[in-house]
C-alpha cells in the first residue's frame, strides 16, 4: 500500500500546476445551420491573460485542440476580463453574427 501511495504522491508532485479563470459564458448549440453557426463564448474572469494554446475541447466522440489565427484577431491569448469565440474551422459565424472586434477568434478542426 505504501508503495502505491509513494508512486501516486510522486506523480502528483511531478504534474504542473495550472490555474486559469476561463469559463464557458454562452453557447449557441443546435442552430438551424449547425455546421456553420455553432459557437461557444469563453470569458476570462481573471486578472491576467490566459494562453489557451494546446487546450483541448471535446465531447463524447472526440477531443480537438483549440487553435487561433484563422479568422482575424489572431492568437490564442484571452486577455484579463476578455472574451473569445470558439467555432469549428469552417464556420460562418463571423459572416452571420455581429461579433465584437475585441473577441479572440478561436476554432477547432472538427
Amino acid at each position: 500500500m505504501f508503495g502505491v501511495l509513494r508512486i501516486s504522491l510522486v506523480l502528483l508532485l511531478a504534474m504542473p500546476i495550472v490555474s486559469a479563470d476561463i469559463i464557458i459564458n454562452e453557447i449557441m448549440a443546435k442552430p438551424q445551420d449547425e455546421s456553420m453557426n455553432e459557437w461557444i463564448e469563453l470569458y476570462n474572469t481573471g486578472d491576467s491573460a490566459v494562453d489557451v494554446t494546446g487546450w483541448k475541447f471535446g465531447d463524447a466522440n472526440d477531443n480537438d485542440t483549440i487553435e487561433g489565427g484563422k479568422y482575424g484577431n489572431t492568437g490564442t491569448i484571452i486577455a484579463a476580463n476578455g472574451y473569445a469565440l470558439l467555432t469549428d474551422d469552417n464556420t460562418r459565424v463571423y459572416d452571420n453574427f455581429n461579433v465584437s472586434s475585441t473577441a479572440v477568434h478561436l476554432y477547432v478542426n472538427d
